[in-house]
């Protein structure tokens, strides 16, 4: 299998370009090597706090602003909502299941949602079960779940006035039984790549390490970010890991100019890089310099 990522950009809200927005949110196809893949994938999602293709590569489901999850049919456009109507929900991460017909997404809850009677031609949206629901509890955040549905990883924080840190820990729940435990290891966010690996970034370090009878083991650098790159991910094929940069290269960084609607607000310009993990080599596949990446997706080429 072969892997594409599919990446959505932001350009700067300014008089010179107002006849282009909302057409400013482009959607591009790249290979891991840099090359383009036309025509781009246009989904029309024009913000996303988390989402992921399904495994055959024919939907995509995400939260807008982090309350409300879409799946989309990739052929059409379709959209429906998953979640009910009066429901807001928190959501900080978002993933498809190697089924290809369900779902897990949340936070202090996680929902595993099946949606297999929505992959059909007509969508209906009322034909939906109710999702298992797994409560972790107050200052427990949900990081991630196991490409099988069987194990869960999140965080718990305890916070003094200030938004201090006092307490952190990472604990692995098995979802059958509902039991926690802690993991014991160092690290400020981690993804499952595997029912039983898992990637590790500690600082600016990235590790691949295996979970083995609920312990870290067989712990493994595999590359290296700044502070302030963001949102890495290994693609499914293990080769390559790709993050957010508003650092590596002439030009970015720069402040976008303020929107009108949010003058507290300042987006620094970034762009999308790759890792080639065997060695070590750095691409970025995004450009140019005056635009701001809102969020990619690795996506299975057939």
């Amino acid at each position: 299998m072969e892997y594409g990522i599919v990446v959505q950009l932001d350009r700067e809200w300014w008089p010179k370009n107002l006849l282009e927005y909302p057409f400013t949110h482009w959607t591009y196809m790249f290979k891991p090597d840099g090359t383009k893949i036309r025509p781009p994938i246009r989904l029309g999602v024009y913000s996303t706090w988390g989402g992921d293709f399904s495994p055959d590569g024919k939907w995509f489901v995400y939260s807008d602003w982090g309350m409300h999850i879409y799946l989309i049919r990739l052929s059409d456009g379709k959209k429906v909502r998953v979640n009910s109507g009066s429901e807001e929900i928190v959501v900080n991460n978002i993933k498809w299941l190697e089924d290809g017909h369900t779902i897990a997404y949340g936070d202090d809850k996680v929902y595993i949602q099946d949606v297999g009677c929505l992959l059909t031609k007509k969508m209906p949206s009322d034909c939906l079960p109710p999702p298992v629901i797994i409560k972790l509890g107050v200052n427990r955040s949900f990081y991630d779940i196991s490409p099988d549905g069987t194990r869960i990883i999140y965080t718990y924080a305890e916070y003094e006035e200030g938004h201090k840190i006092v307490k952190w820990d990472v604990f692995l729940m098995e979802v059958a039984s509902s039991s926690s435990i802690s993991l014991k290891t160092e690290g400020d966010n981690m993804e499952f790549v595997g029912n039983t690996t898992i990637l590790i970034r500690d600082k600016n370090n990235i590790y691949v390490a295996e979970i083995d009878n609920n312990k870290v083991t067989s712990k493994k650098l595999i590359a290296e970010l700044t502070g302030d790159e963001r949102s890495f991910s290994l693609s499914p094929d293990g080769k390559y890991i790709a993050f957010i940069s508003s650092q590596r290269g002439d030009g970015l960084g720069e402040a976008m100019r303020l929107r009108l609607w949010e003058w507290d607000s300042v987006t620094p310009t970034s762009a999308l890089f790759i890792i080639e993990v065997a060695t070590g080599k750095v691409r970025r596949l995004t450009y140019p310099n005056d635009h701001d990446v809102i969020w990619y997706g690795w996506y299975p080429l057939r």
